[in-house]
């Protein structure tokens, strides 16, 4: 009995925890398009897909799992984390709702090798554009 008590907490803040992330979910694109960075950001379940322009063409800059970040007070879904390592550079990406429809989205990339490369960073606000599919 006590391990189907736990089965079923756990399955309870999962189901909470991806209803919440509802939220996030759907295609989002920058409302400044000339600013440095993701001019796309797609979000299905916690995986997170990132489009910029490269030589003034849409591609594809990579995809992150996402880590939901709880508020400590109701535990609600505040805010979308990754990382992703490389052995060139560990970008950190942080998504915030700024509005119904719209999100803040700040990258920072910080080199493996310092050698004279310095961290970027790029924050911007992005709407959405569609829902999740």
């Amino acid at each position: 009995m006590k391990h189907a008590v736990v089965i079923v907490a756990v399955l309870a803040l999962t189901t909470t925890c991806c209803a919440q992330m509802s939220r996030f979910q759907g295609t989002w694109d920058s409302v400044d398009s000339s600013r440095p960075g993701p001019t796309r950001v797609v979000i299905e379940g916690k995986k997170i897909r990132l489009m910029g322009n490269c030589d003034s063409k849409p591609c594809y800059l990579g995809e992150v799992k996402a880590t939901p970040i709880f508020s400590l007070t109701d535990k609600k879904v505040i805010a979308l984390q990754a990382t992703k390592s490389t052995k060139l550079a560990e970008t950190f990406v942080e998504i915030y709702p700024e509005s119904a429809q719209n999100l803040r989205i700040s990258i920072r990339t910080n080199p493996a090798l310092p050698a004279g490369r310095r961290a970027m960073t790029t924050s911007g606000i992005f709407r959405r554009t569609a829902p999740a599919p």
